[in-house]
Order: structure tokens, then C-alpha cells, then sequence
């Protein structure tokens, strides 16, 4: 009850703007508030009360030789609200000034302590110049800007990233029509952050002093958006005093969407070093004289969708872990043995009114094996779950 009086006590908060301020200020509220209930054939790495789903976990066998994650689970009530708060504010710098917040609860049926937990998911303040805009505090992650229209919460991760980080990013818009997009940004680790030797933490980013780096260019071309764009990052794994062990990695995008009519297809590509900070299942590991080297992956998608109030979509991942250039001693990875997974999900949507009803079947199959020196797996074993999501969302 607490934690609900304090969502509902900000919400009263913006919407309380002094008079002498309201003509200045306005402040639009909204968000949904969504019933799903999921069915999977096989034990899963999920969160948020199961309503985020990744993929499969391998096999783990019992005194008598049964795989016990061979058995299947379901979540016949599974509920979240966001709470979205658009703030438009007086002129600043010549420029025009807005903010936004997103807050989330999510509960499902059960006793964990976790149920019920407030999620702070977006919160930053904008200057909109006439071609160019600042923007300062946690957003998407420019990788997350495009993602699949699919039912489940997780956006196609992990074959698409996952990531809302602080932020200051700024957007440069190019020709007559601002068809063309140029980003920077420092991006700085927080929620979503690295693996390493003290499992995940934004510790190692931090110790490193700097954050990570981004540049993206967009380019629209009538009904097709191309976009491309590459990140720096440099952590330390290993921080006692002065003795200090850096790893700096790079990964790219590249990603398109087109829309016509009824019509929409989205793809995109990522491949890098360590991008368990986007929610990739990689990292990097350590050699034998204490240094460090990246594991590189690979991880895409496609998603086609064709409809207006009632929508029919499709979406295809792929992901492949390359391991490292050297051999290592230790793999600081969500998943060491994973060699790599594929997906197909197809879903299909209604709209009418404020209500979006959803029903979609995911087959996620993941490979797993044995470890080689420089990371990659061999002597591979498919697992793979079925997962039958249905979602009502109401949105206001």
C-alpha cells in the first residue's frame, strides 16, 4: 500500500501546478493498465512476475536423470500499470521545453517478496530547438528507439536489446525536410548494466570514470527509415585502489523500417563486444595473465505486421555467440554455454477503443554445450519452450 500511495501522491503532485505556473505548464497524464496470462512448455529465464520472457534454460538433470526444467509452468494472472506523465513547459534557450515520466507496477499471483515492486522506467527533461534537440536523464537506449510490435513486455529481447539508461543525448536534424538524423550521447550505466566478477553491477562501468559512447546517424527516405550508429564502452572489471584492469569494447546497429498503409516490416542487426549491458546474452572473459577479452555476438530480428484494428504480425530472431579472440580461464556471461538461439512469434492484435486484446504463440529454442577455450561451445543440444501469451490492455 505504501509504494501505491507514492505513485499516487506523484501523480497528484503533477497534476497540483501553482496557478501563476499554468499558463506555462501543462501537464497531460496517461498510460494502460494490462491482464496477461501465459502458458510455457518448458522452464524459462523470466522476470517481472513472468511477464517479460527470454528464452529457454537448459537441461539439469536429477539423481535419476531427469531434466527438471522439462516440465511446464503457467501464470494465470499476471497485471502491470504504467503511469506516464507528458510535461510541457515555457521556452528555455530559445528552445521549447518538455519532460517525461514513466512509472510501472507490476504484481502477479503468488507470495514472493518481489511482488508489486515500482519501476522507474523513463524520467527526462528535452529542448526542442528548430533543428536540433537536448535531451538529459534516463530514456531508451538509442538501440531501443525501433522495436517489434509484439504482445509480449519484452520487445523482442534478447534478440533485440533491452536498455534505459541516464542519459544526455543530443539529435542534430539535417535538410529541408529534417529527413536526416545525427546523434551523440554519453550514456551512463545504471539499471541496466555489465556483467563481471561481482555479477551484474554499474559498479564497473563507474570505476571506469567514463561512459559509454554513442553515435547514430537516420536517414527517412519516403516510407523506409534507415538507421546506423556504433557504441564505445570501457569498464573495470577489477577496482582496489590503484590496481585497476580496463576492457573497452565497440558494437554496432543497423536497422530499417517500412511502413505503407497497413503494412510494416522491421528488422535490425547488432554485433559486438560484451553487450550484456543491452540485455545480450554475452560478456567477456578473463585470461591467464589477468587481462581480459571480449566475447562477440550477433543478434537480430524481423518482425512483419499487416492490419489496423485487427493486426496480424510475425516476428523471426537469431542470436550467435563468436566467442573471444583469446583463450580464457573464466566467462563472465549470463549464459557460458549458450552457443545460440532462434525465435518465430507470431501474434495477432484487436484495437477497439481503448482496449487492445493480444494472443501470441513464441517458439524459442536455444543451444547449449560445451565450452571451448575461447568461449564458443560445441557438442551442442537443443532445448526449446512454447509459450501461449494472452493480453488484455486497456489504455488511457
Amino acid at each position: 500500500m505504501k509504494r501505491i500511495s507514492f505513485v499516487c501522491l506523484m501523480l497528484s503532485m503533477l497534476t497540483a501546478v501553482p496557478v501563476s505556473a499554468q499558463k506555462k505548464v501543462s501537464v497531460d497524464l496517461g498510460g494502460f493498465v494490462a491482464v496477461q496470462s501465459c502458458y510455457d512448455s518448458r522452464v524459462s529465464s523470466q522476470g517481472a512476475g513472468d511477464l517479460l520472457y527470454m528464452y529457454p534454460k537448459d537441461k539439469v538433470y536429477d539423481t535419476e536423470g531427469k531434466d527438471i526444467n522439462e516440465r511446464g509452468h503457467a501464470n494465470y494472472f499476471a497485471n502491470m500499470a504504467r503511469f506516464i506523465a507528458r510535461i510541457n513547459g515555457p521556452e528555455l534557450f530559445g528552445a521549447a521545453s518538455r519532460g517525461y515520466v514513466e512509472i510501472e507496477v507490476s504484481g502477479y499471483n503468488g507470495s514472493a517478496a518481489a511482488s508489486n515492486p515500482i519501476l522507474y522506467r523513463h524520467a527526462y527533461v528535452a529542448l526542442d530547438w528548430e533543428n536540433s534537440s537536448l535531451t538529459l536523464g534516463q530514456t531508451w537506449h538509442p538501440t531501443n528507439e525501433m522495436f517489434p510490435g509484439v504482445v509480449d513486455i519484452a520487445i523482442g529481447a534478447p534478440f533485440n536489446s533491452l536498455n534505459r539508461s541516464p542519459m544526455l543525448k543530443y539529435d542534430r536534424f539535417l535538410g529541408d525536410d529534417r529527413s536526416l538524423k545525427l546523434t551523440g550521447a554519453a550514456i551512463f550505466q545504471a539499471m541496466y548494466c555489465s556483467n563481471g566478477p561481482q555479477g551484474r553491477s554499474s559498479d564497473y562501468a563507474k570505476n571506469s570514470m567514463v561512459p559509454n559512447f554513442w553515435l547514430g546517424a537516420e536517414q527517412a527516405i519516403g516510407d523506409l527509415k534507415l538507421t546506423i550508429g556504433g557504441e564505445f564502452q570501457r569498464i573495470a572489471p577489477v577496482f582496489n585502489g590503484n590496481d585497476k584492469k580496463y576492457l573497452n569494447t565497440f558494437d554496432g546497429m543497423v536497422q530499417a523500417v517500412y511502413a505503407h498503409d497497413k503494412f510494416t516490416a522491421k528488422g535490425k542487426v547488432l554485433y559486438g563486444e560484451n553487450m550484456s549491458h543491452l540485455g545480450l546474452v554475452t560478456g567477456y572473459g578473463l585470461k591467464a595473465d589477468g587481462e581480459y577479452s571480449p566475447l562477440t555476438a550477433m543478434s537480430s530480428f524481423v518482425f512483419l505486421s499487416y492490419g489496423s484494428a485487427l493486426k496480424g504480425g510475425l516476428m523471426c530472431g537469431y542470436m550467435k555467440n563468436l566467442g573471444a579472440k583469446d583463450d580464457l580461464v573464466d566467462i563472465y556471461s549470463l549464459e557460458k554455454n549458450l552457443d545460440g538461439m532462434y525465435r518465430i512469434a507470431p501474434s495477432i492484435q484487436y484495437v477497439t477503443g481503448n482496449v487492445n486484446l493480444g494472443l501470441e504463440w513464441d517458439m524459442t529454442t536455444a543451444a547449449y554445450g560445451d565450452i571451448e577455450a575461447k568461449g564458443t561451445v560445441t557438442n551442442t543440444h537443443e532445448v526449446t519452450n512454447h509459450r501461449i501469451l494472452a493480453s488484455l490492455m486497456y489504455t488511457f
